[in-house]
């Protein structure tokens, strides 16, 4: 749970756009046996997060 968001998985911070400021990334991941996971991006609008970007990308590993 990181500022009211919530993740199956530990939250990843990168610059997604280059602008130099951190987007927040909160992972989903499918239940098996799919090698999905949803991501969803957030940027800090110097209150809070808000979604700027949700998409689907594949994993090359299987977890349980």
């Amino acid at each position: 749970y990181f500022y009211g968001i919530v993740s199956r998985n530990a939250p990843e911070l990168k610059d997604l756009d280059g602008d130099g400021v951190l987007e927040l990334l909160a992972y989903y991941r499918h239940f098996p046996p799919e090698k999905e996971r949803t991501v969803e991006v957030y940027k800090f609008s110097g209150h809070d997060f808000i979604k700027t970007q949700k998409y689907e990308e594949s994993m090359s590993e299987l977890y349980l």
